[in-house]
């Protein structure tokens, strides 16, 4: 059950394993050199495409991914931790609202719209896209009508890690610092134990080698 933040120590990476959960209309490809990273340290790294665009936020976080784990995650494991990009950081936030696992241990969130992207509040004005783009990009708006609204702090030991380089230099609909999905405001979250920011883009924040280090060092939990 939810509760005070506990410091998990460090354990064998061979007991542990590591869930990544890719971004919004994307795919376990993005993720792949932190999934050959993590099984270089020994972790048992589990790399799952989901259907970010067709299903809501809402059933991703209630239905799939707790099914995903039950089904999927060896009892033996002693630890679970997960590595999430973008909108996977706010499916990870519903599911353990409600359905934590018991063995649950560091947290990673890479470009995460903790508050919500500026950048779907603006692509939501256009009935194409909002065609195009499926029911999460209402989910991924600021404010009330999005899904993070209803998202509680970490209670657990998270990293956030934020961009701040813009995919245009010349135009973006959102504030600056931001990494031209997401600014570096929304990515703050309350209760996590680190945030940082990194001179990249959205898109870079999973295939970064000083980025994957970062998450290494911290699932270990070594101190940068």
């Amino acid at each position: 059950m939810p509760g005070a933040i506990s410091t998990p120590q460090p354990g064998n990476p061979r007991t542990e394993a590591v869930v990544l959960l890719h971004g919004w209309y994307s795919s376990p490809i993005p993720m792949k050199r932190l999934e050959w990273a993590l099984r270089r340290e020994g972790y048992q790294v589990f790399n799952p495409a989901y259907p970010s665009i067709r299903v809501p936020l809402t059933i991703l976080a209630s239905e799939y991914l707790p099914d995903y784990l039950q089904r999927t995650i060896p009892e033996g494991i002693q630890r679970i931790h997960f590595v999430t990009h973008s909108m996977g950081g706010l499916l990870l936030r519903g599911s353990l609202a409600a359905h934590r696992p018991a063995r649950l241990g560091r947290v990673v969130f890479l470009g995460t719209p903790h508050h919500g992207s500026e950048a779907a509040d603006f692509w939501s004005k256009n009935a194409l896209c909002r065609w195009l783009a499926g029911p999460n990009l209402a989910a991924l708006q600021t404010g009330l009508a999005g899904y993070s609204v209803t998202l509680g702090p970490a209670d657990y030991e998270a990293l956030v890690i934020a961009g701040d380089r813009p995919l245009s230099p010349f135009w973006s609909p959102l504030p600056a610092p931001h990494d031209g999905k997401v600014s570096v405001a929304s990515t703050r979250l309350a209760g996590s134990a680190r945030h940082l920011v990194v001179p990249h883009t959205h898109i870079a924040l999973p295939i970064r080698t000083d980025i994957i280090r970062q998450v290494v060092q911290f699932l270990r939990g070594d101190v940068a």
